[in-house]
């Protein structure tokens, strides 16, 4: 198994890392990310970058232990995974435009819709 997934997860340690290590990051994401703009900046670096769902944990873990809202980490672990680039490009090429736009939109109105339940539990 990690040889299947080892490279992700140290890149997701990494990135951890570098969140939790550095004072100014951490004091921008509390102070950014903590309220409503954490979960559209979730949402928004979840579809752009590819993040595949087993650096996303430890990633996220560190965004959350830093002050982002745990609502807005759970959009990240849902939308990051599900939008990667293969996935959109297959759903374009089959689909068409339209299609992908229905795809994405619904994506992300589900992910802030179920990040935000999320936060009042």
């Amino acid at each position: 198994m990690p040889q299947e997934i080892g490279k992700e997860v140290i890149i997701g340690l990494v990135l951890a890392a570098l969140i939790v290590s550095f004072a100014p990051i951490e004091q921008i994401i509390a102070v950014y990310l903590s309220g409503v703009l954490g979960y559209f900046f979730a949402l928004v670096f979840g579809i752009l970058m590819y993040i595949c769902s087993t650096a996303t944990v430890p990633l996220v873990h560190a965004l959350i232990t830093s002050g982002m809202n745990t609502g807005a980490g759970m959009v990240l672990l849902l939308v990051g995974p599900v939008t990667s680039v293969g996935a959109l490009l297959v759903v374009k090429k089959e689909f068409g435009n339209k299609i992908l736009f229905v795809y994405l939109t619904t994506i992300a109105v589900l992910g802030l819709l179920l990040g935000y339940l999320f936060s009042l539990i």
